[in-house]
């Protein structure tokens, strides 16, 4: 409840800062009551402050996994309030069965990923957010960001086929022909997997 009311207290004046600055979206995120939210390339903190204006301008409040760690006091309950879900990535807690059920017992819920996991460059991305849609049998969006040309939007909004390797080729070919990273040097298209 008291996300819904920051997601419509701070959506315009996110949205309005965030469009002064040059940024524009391309294209929306789905109208849709649940949904996965893939967001790449992902090579710096900046990008969730490019995602977040979009949800929150739509009048969604956006979920994100992110380390446990982060969740002390103060900022702890700040990030619960803006919908921030605190996972502990240090042992295996089977994340994507946690994920997964929150994602399905939700009304309306966009849970976002970045696929690489980290900043830093990567060979593979992580699966998690395609075991997630496809378990609960929501689509998953192909959100992209281009830093080049201060760019952002949904590239293809899709149901996981459950043929990974399929799907998986079909997401690369997407960030393949569009987004840009703020730092090149750490961003490649993934390998598919084998």
């Amino acid at each position: 409840m008291f996300g819904r009311f920051l997601a419509r207290l701070f959506g315009w004046p996110l949205w309005l800062l965030w469009w002064a600055c040059g940024w524009r979206l391309e294209t929306g995120i789905p109208n849709i009551p649940r949904f996965v939210v893939i967001g790449a390339p992902h090579t710096s903190n900046w990008d969730f402050a490019h995602l977040l204006p979009i949800a929150l301008h739509a009048g969604r409040r956006p979920h994100v996994a992110i380390k446990h760690s982060v969740f002390r006091p103060p900022i702890g309950a700040l990030l619960r309030a803006i919908g921030a879900i605190p996972i502990d990535r240090s042992r295996s807690h089977d994340v994507v069965f946690q994920l997964s059920a929150r994602l399905r017992n939700a009304r309306r819920m966009v849970l976002i990923f970045t696929p690489e996991g980290t900043r830093r460059l990567r060979k593979q991305w992580k699966s998690g957010f395609y075991h997630i849609a496809h378990a609960t049998q929501v689509p998953i969006a192909l959100i992209y960001i281009d830093y080049r040309r201060k760019r952002v939007g949904c590239a293809l909004t899709f149901y996981p086929s459950g043929d990974y390797r399929h799907d998986f080729a079909l997401i690369r070919a997407v960030y393949a022909a569009r987004g840009h990273p703020r730092h090149p040097a750490n961003w490649r298209l993934p390998e598919l997997p084998d």
